[in-house]
């Protein structure tokens, strides 16, 4: 009997790991998100914060959303955890697809100290020396 719980504890953790991972995987690869960490690496403010090189952390958190039925119409709605060697902080990603193009509405990171720095606000990109 302990033999069969194990096996069966085994067999339900391998899944659940294979699920995670798959969502982790189909997340990261996502034009969205590779677009949002592309922009948040070459970002000044975010090099300030976190210095380089800016690694991403395991596991991105909430979701992306896309069709292709409707003439690819989608949003998403991110938090990538960026690591660089002077600490981490959170990518905040808001972004909606339409006719197969993707558009940032807000694209901001938060550091440790709690300092925001935008990238893109309301749509329109915003310049490295630019106060909120």
């Amino acid at each position: 009997m302990p033999l069969t719980v194990v096996v069966a504890f085994a067999v339900v953790a391998g899944g659940v790991g294979t699920l995670v991972l798959g969502v982790r995987t189909s997340m990261r690869s996502s034009e969205v998100y590779t677009g949002a960490v592309a922009q948040a690496r070459a970002h000044p403010g975010v090099i300030a914060a976190l210095g380089e090189p800016i690694e991403e952390g395991f596991m991105p958190f909430g979701s992306v959303d896309k069709s292709s039925s409707d003439g690819g119409s989608g949003k998403a709605d991110l938090m990538i955890t960026l690591i660089g060697p002077k600490g981490r902080g959170m990518l905040s990603v808001d972004a909606s697809r339409s006719q197969r193009q993707w558009t940032y509405r807000n694209l901001l990171f938060v550091g440790q100290d709690q300092k925001i720095v935008w990238l893109v606000q309301n749509g329109e990109p915003v310049a490295p020396d630019a106060v909120p």
